[in-house]
């Protein structure tokens, strides 16, 4: 077998064992917790890829950065996650740190740059995972709704790398991720909708049997193109991984960016259905 593929494993095993232990030992609290530093850990992983070595913004800019994203995160833990009138404040917030602090650079293209991708960083490694916190947040079934939601998400991640090794010939997207495959997203598709249709079902039995499939298949093709959108920022910064955090997997968004993509359809979907 694989050596990569053992290492990989066993650091799986390893990261649900933590999550289990801390449920556990603190409940809500230990997740929430956790929930913090992976979320600040893919903060500044999207800080180092885009801000200081794509666009090599200046130290003040990448520091006002993660002032502003681990407030906002801090701000949202203790009351409620991002609200529309707090994305406007937050995207002024950007606008005069990019601006300001860039008043004497002639490179105006830059400085929109900049914003911008402070802005889509924020959306990106913040306002993105919140949706988890607010599945959890369901009453009385929040945590079965979560482990449901990790299950489609991570059964397509699983079924898409065997199917993809062992029956994978034509390329979905090359330029993007070289080696993800037509038949590798076909298997993980299929294996989240397979997975949303028992967990849902199972824990949510009212849940009707095709809705089940439908949240399944949306959050799997969501939980893809999270793969695709983090390889995109790897690929123009140049990282082959986002960070080092288990052995085998990388960064914290190498681990998490289909399950960034995947929590607000699930969210919205399940919401509407139910």
């Amino acid at each position: 077998m694989d050596k990569n593929l053992i290492i990989r494993f066993f650091s799986a095993v390893t990261l649900v064992g933590i999550i289990f232990a801390l449920y556990f030992f603190f409940k809500e609290q230990g997740l929430i917790a956790f929930s913090f530093f992976v979320i600040t850990k893919g903060v500044i992983e999207y800080k180092k890829m885009i801000l200081m070595k794509y666009l090599k913004a200046p130290t003040f800019v990448c520091i006002g950065f993660l002032a502003i994203c681990i407030a906002s995160l801090l701000v949202s833990l203790v009351y409620n996650p991002v609200t529309l009138p707090q994305l406007v404040l937050i995207f002024i917030l950007f606008s005069i740190l990019g601006i300001s602090f860039q008043r004497n650079n002639k490179n105006l293209e830059l400085i929109l740059k900049e914003i911008s991708y402070c802005f889509l960083g924020f959306l990106y490694t913040l306002v993105l995972p919140l949706f988890i916190l607010k599945i959890l947040s369901f009453s009385g079934t929040g945590l079965k709704l979560f482990v449901s939601l990790l299950f489609i998400t991570f059964s397509g991640d699983v079924m898409a790398y065997f199917s993809g090794r062992f029956l994978g010939k034509r390329l979905v997207m090359p330029y993007i991720s070289p080696k993800k495959t037509i038949a590798g997203s076909a298997g993980g598709f299929l294996a989240s909708c397979l997975a949303g249709a028992f967990f849902l079902h199972l824990h949510w039995p009212l849940l009707d049997l095709h809705h089940s499939l439908i949240v399944g298949g949306c959050c799997g093709i969501a939980a893809q193109f999270g793969d695709f959108f983090e390889s995109l920022i790897k690929r123009i910064s140049g990282f082959k991984d986002s960070g080092s955090i288990m052995p085998g997997h990388g960064g914290a968004l190498d681990r998490v960016d289909g399950l960034y993509f995947a929590a607000p359809v699930f969210y919205f979907l399940f919401s509407t259905f139910n």
